[in-house]
């Protein structure tokens, strides 16, 4: 992964030589479990609360934000990286999860975040400083949802010029937090006048004293930059009385007169460093071109008479200037020759880059205006950037070039169009592979054409694969798998003439290709290969998803055993290597599918259960579509109605754009509630034919035609379905009418099971051999079809086939209990949602509102707000009698 972490944003700022303590100040963080300090520039707050982290045993994190860290997977990765010191594990689980972030969205990443942050067992404190620099409404969302669930093992402070948009006013009510303001912070007269004694060789009268203590009004700043301007005055009542009341006239007088006093030599060493956020001596004089030891020199001298310069603590001695006092810098250096100025940020952008320190050389850059450099360098990390999956992090800093710059960049329109198609905006990354196509398509007319852009020379010979991999991928998203074969083997052709270095992506889609078109056996092959090529090469969390595929394919073809067994051992490798169990709540869900195909209902609805608790701490993009999708499936064939339309009502509002092919979905089960209820025969034949013709699933049968058949409509016959919609069929013919569709449907799945029989997928052998029995009228034919099902079954226990679309074997047992509990709740005037149900039963078991909060990782007003909704339902006005009515009807 390129180094996009500056360590040095992790260091503290040492502590002043002439340090005035404030106890009455930091007395108060004792009993705090969250500190907020709200002031201006230059009143002490990060000085205040370093001396108070000297005074403590615990370990702590200090992250200096800056404006560009407005990203939610860059935020959270420095607080990762900054705990590797406290919590390797840890730290290694939270990078595993920012590196999948295109896999999750926002707000599965943030509770997957918080709930890692939960297994810390050190007590730490969390110091995050200069946050008013953070408008990226994500990153506030996540400091929310980290105060609601923060820790117990953590404190929290955060420095701020301005309130940061968090829930004061609920934190402020629960006493828990403790808040700093400028009237907190201001020194006293008595601390002024130590500071003043403490910096000066020259003593003031008490009257001097008290008139520039009334007009710094005991600002910090004002009275550190009074002392450094004092130090080689002359008439300091003449001084003194120059102040203005205006503390930002004070203050721009104050450092005028601070820099003025300097050598013209520390005059340019003090402009040129002030480009710089953090600086050591080495640095400086490379890029200053400095002599040996120069720089070292400049900064000693500075350290020992100015407390403008902050050293940070660190292995390297690093320093950075007082915010006030390099605002005022840049400000004179923006004043020289613009020439001057670009080749500084030249030398720097060159000397960062050099040092492998991509993120600020880019800063550098685009400071200057070097834009071609900057672009250069930003295509140069794309494809390792991308394998990282740091693809959101690069089009961050790829969208702060000038478009004009972007779009005549072939390699960068590329990777513009692949960052938003890992998002999964496939119209979005559209118009940018446009662009990068027909760029380079002039560039392979005219190579020396200068209005192409080429900086990554390797990267732009490889595009046509790269692009054909974008069109594979694309058509695997929407499911056109005759196309991803063709795509994928003209990519193969591609990868081959250039050498393209992702032959694993070609594989990948291949498993999607192969499975797409019902051959499991062949997909389940190519991903077992995708998963031995990549190993150690990808982050770990590929492979878990690898497994996960590995077991759905196995699962398709009727190896339940040999599924559990991979399941099984990818959660045993995920405790023992310490894998982020991102995809735990999926296990799960495929657990609770292999013992639903066993008939075992009960342990797929434990399984479920299991596969929510998880969810809450951990969910995968897919989950909630997944989860409803077999929640729905148990309650149809338990005949539970209202319950299954509730999951489907649920599993809409998640539906995910999923290149692997799924087995049922959410609106499969959709069309079963609606076939399974309805009553009229004449209706649910209309209702067929709609189908049949909206799936264009008839065509004209040549022969009977030839033959001077005159009805058009018995001339058409049943096209064979395609693999991704055999699910619907199956449906739709387990309610037709046995009277109208028994030949063409009978002809239909004698060659539905011919076709599973070739690619190995018994169960789909077992189901489309129960359903041809519908549609024989010979009872031998019907006997013999059963014991081919029932053979085919006995291996692995197969009986939700039965159960679905057969007939009903003895030794098959319903859930009884759970039945009881879904009618009850069907019984009421408005059942209760899953939601509600799920909260019922937490608040029967004793749980408290704050606790439900904390066991379904929500916010306390949400349980309060859910209360409400189910004391209404059940007509009740509290939990006692909640519970009680609930037990009396049965629901729980």
């Amino acid at each position: 992964m390129p180094q996009m972490i500056l360590k040095v944003k992790l260091q503290k700022p040492s502590l002043p030589v002439n340090l005035i303590v404030k106890d009455e100040a930091t007395a108060r963080f004792k009993d705090s479990k969250i500190i907020i300090i709200s002031a201006g520039a230059g009143t002490g707050k990060s000085t205040l609360v370093s001396s108070w982290l000297e005074t403590q045993i615990l370990p702590f994190i200090w992250f200096s934000i800056d404006e560009w860290d407005n990203a939610l997977p860059q935020f959270l990765m420095y607080i990762a990286t900054a705990l590797a010191d406290i919590e390797n594990t840890v730290s290694i689980q939270m990078l595993q999860l920012i590196e999948s972030r295109q896999n999750i969205d926002d707000d599965s990443l943030i509770r997957a975040f918080i709930s890692i942050l939960q297994t810390i067992t050190s007590p730490l404190i969390l110091v995050l400083d200069d946050y008013h620099y953070i408008y990226e409404q994500k990153i506030h969302v996540f400091m929310r949802a980290l105060i609601e669930h923060l820790p117990h093992s953590m404190k929290l402070c955060i420095l701020s010029r301005e309130d940061p948009p968090l829930p004061l006013s609920r934190l402020r009510l629960q006493r828990n937090m403790t808040e700093l303001r400028m009237v907190d912070l201001r020194f006293t007269q008595g601390d002024a006048e130590k500071l003043l004694t403490a910096y000066l060789t020259k003593p003031l009268t008490q009257n001097q004293i008290d008139h520039i203590y009334s007009r710094t009004e005991g600002w910090v700043s004002g009275l550190l930059f009074t002392a450094f301007a004092l130090q080689d005055i002359d008439d300091v009542d003449a001084f003194v009385q120059s102040f203005s009341k205006s503390q930002q006239y004070i203050m721009d007088y104050l450092l005028e007169e601070v820099l003025e006093r300097q050598s013209d030599e520390m005059k340019d060493f003090l402009l040129a460093t002030s480009i710089f956020e953090y600086f050591t001596a080495q640095m400086c004089e490379e890029i200053l071109a400095l002599k040996l030891r120069e720089a070292a020199r400049m900064i000693d001298l500075l350290v020992k008479s100015n407390s403008f310069m902050i050293v940070l603590e660190g292995d390297e001695f690093a320093y950075r200037y007082h915010h006030l006092f390099k605002a005022l810098l840049l400000k004179r250096f923006e004043a020289r020759p613009s020439v001057y100025q670009k080749d500084l940020y030249k030398r720097a952008g060159d000397w960062y880059q050099t040092n492998s320190r991509y993120k600020e050389a880019i800063e550098k850059y685009l400071a200057g205006g070097i834009f071609h450099e900057a672009a250069a360098l930003i295509e140069q990390l794309w494809s390792e950037m991308d394998l990282s999956l740091q693809s959101s992090s690069w089009f961050e800093m790829a969208k702060k070039l000038p478009e004009t710059l972007l779009s005549k960049s072939p390699v960068l329109s590329m990777g513009c169009g692949w960052a938003l198609l890992n998002t999964g905006d496939v119209m979005g990354c559209l118009p940018w592979f446009e662009t990068a196509k027909a760029l380079y398509e002039r560039w392979s007319v005219d190579a020396l054409n200068e209005e192409i852009l080429v900086y990554d020379q390797d990267e732009l010979i490889q595009m046509p694969a790269t692009l054909m991999s974008a069109e594979a991928y694309i058509a695997a998203l929407n499911g056109e798998y005759g196309d991803l074969i063709v795509k994928t083997n003209a990519l193969q052709q591609l990868a081959d003439k250039y050498s393209y270095k992702r032959q694993w992506q070609v594989n990948t889609f291949l498993t999607s290709a192969y499975w797409g078109n019902g051959d499991v056996s062949s997909a389940l092959e190519m991903m077992i290969q995708v998963s031995n090529e990549t190993r150690g090469l990808l982050n770990p969390l590929f492979h878990n998803s690898f497994k996960l595929v590995m077991s759905d394919l196995l699962i398709q073809m009727g190896q339940l055993t040999k599924a559990g067994m991979v399941i099984e051992e990818a959660i045993d490798e995920m405790h023992r290597e310490g894998i982020v169990p991102l995809m735990l709540a999926n296990f799960y869900l495929y657990l609770a599918l292999i013992a639903a195909y066993r008939g075992k209902l009960d342990m797929a609805f434990e399984h479920l259960e299991a596969s929510k608790s998880f969810s809450h701490q951990f969910e995968f993009m897919d989950w909630r579509h997944k989860y409803n999708a077999l929640l729905s499936r148990l309650y149809i064939t338990e005949g539970l109605w209202r319950s299954a339309e509730l999951c489907v009502e649920e599993g809409k509002l998640h539906v995910f754009n999923d290149p692997i092919p799924e087995s049922f979905i959410v609106d499969d089960m959709a069309l079963w509630l609606s076939l399974a209820q309805e009553k009229d025969n004449h209706a649910l034949r209309v209702r067929i034919e709609v189908f049949l013709e909206a799936n264009n699933a008839y065509a004209t049968d040549e022969a009977s035609s030839v033959s001077g058949m005159n009805d058009k409509k018995s001339n058409r016959r049943i096209k064979l379905p395609v693999y991704s919609d055999e699910m619907k069929w199956k449906i739709m013919m387990r309610y037709a009418p046995v009277e109208v569709y028994s030949e063409k449907f009978g002809v239909l799945c004698g060659k539905l099971i011919a076709r599973a029989t070739v690619q190995k997928r018994w169960i789909a052998v077992i189901e489309f051999t129960l359903l041809k029995m519908r549609f024989e009228s010979g009872k031998a034919e019907r006997e013999a079809l059963m014991a081919s099902a029932l053979r085919l079954s006995e291996k692995e226990g197969l009986k939700l086939p039965f159960m679905e679309f057969g007939e009903w074997p003895n030794d098959v047992q319903r859930s009884t209990i759970r039945r009881k509990s879904a009618l009850a709740n069907q019984s009421i005037s408005e059942p209760l949602t899953a939601r509600e149900l799920e909260i019922l039963e937490l608040i029967a078991k004793g749980l408290s509102n704050q606790e439900i909060a904390d066991t379904l990782f929500i916010a306390l007003s949400t349980v309060k707000s859910y209360n409400n909704n189910l004391f209404g339902k059940l007509e009740v006005s509290r939990r006692t009698e909640a519970v009680a009515k609930a037990k009396a009807l049965g629901i729980v």
